[in-house]
């Protein structure tokens, strides 16, 4: 199959892709992800400024076998926990491309910048004197390592670039009027003794995260409220 696909992302979905990609015989593949490693949300700095959505203690909430693909297992999942540490999940991932010879399709450090799709060229015309269909996508990537951006062209286009990057915060009447210390849970790495230490600490929203947090920063604050 000579069809040129692209691929955005090299997290679970990314990964998944472009493994049944390959073994569906598409030879010209191509994984354009952002940062320096696999793995997309599972990777974990301590740095908040870094794009991703991990705290340090974090653990899923699912059990592993749900988690995995039907066709790989975890590695020696015997020995891990039900709920296993993010570490371990990232290991996971790190085995499937190994397992599936993923790594030479990666590209690293590259980030989409701009899809154009395919489209009726105005400059160029049939026969009949009819606008023609340009097949194939264009994609601009910023090569972050070089500074520079180039253009390719694609068959199709599979967008895995997940949506825990970005925060949202909705608004709230007097949001602007509130001066004291406020952030998004993306922002959260591990309990503070400056942040949390005797405050009195409202977390809004009452799922995975913001349950966990409350936990996590309750040792240390002199009051934790959860709204949802």
């Amino acid at each position: 199959n000579n069809l040129r696909v692209c691929v955005i992302g090299a997290g679970l979905s990314g990964l998944c892709a472009a493994k049944q990609l390959r073994q569906k015989g598409f030879a010209q593949v191509c994984v354009f992800e952002s940062t320096c490693n696999l793995g997309g949300v599972w990777q974990y700095r301590s740095d908040p400024n870094y794009a991703n959505a991990l705290y340090h203690n974090l653990s899923t909430n699912l059990p592993h076998n749900l988690m995995q693909f039907p066709d790989f297992s975890f590695p020696d999942s015997e020995h891990i926990e039900r709920y296993p540490h993010h570490s371990v999940v990232l290991n996971y991932i790190q085995s499937y491309a190994d397992k599936f010879a993923l790594h030479p399709f990666i590209q690293y450090q590259h980030r989409v910048v701009k899809l154009i799709p395919p489209r009726l060229s105005t400059n160029d015309h049939d026969d009949d004197g009819d606008m023609q269909q340009l097949p194939q996508w264009t994609v601009h990537i910023h090569d972050i390592g070089k500074d520079t951006i180039r253009r390719e062209h694609f068959d199709s286009i599979i967008v895995c670039n997940g949506h825990y990057t970005k925060p949202y915060i909705p608004a709230f009447d007097g949001l602007q009027k509130f001066k004291k210390t406020m952030f998004h849970s993306r922002f959260y790495r591990e309990p503070s003794r400056a942040l949390f230490d005797g405050k009195t600490v409202l977390i809004v929203g009452y799922r995975a995260s913001g349950i966990d947090i409350a936990i996590e920063i309750f040792s240390h604050c002199k009051h934790v409220q959860l709204y949802q």
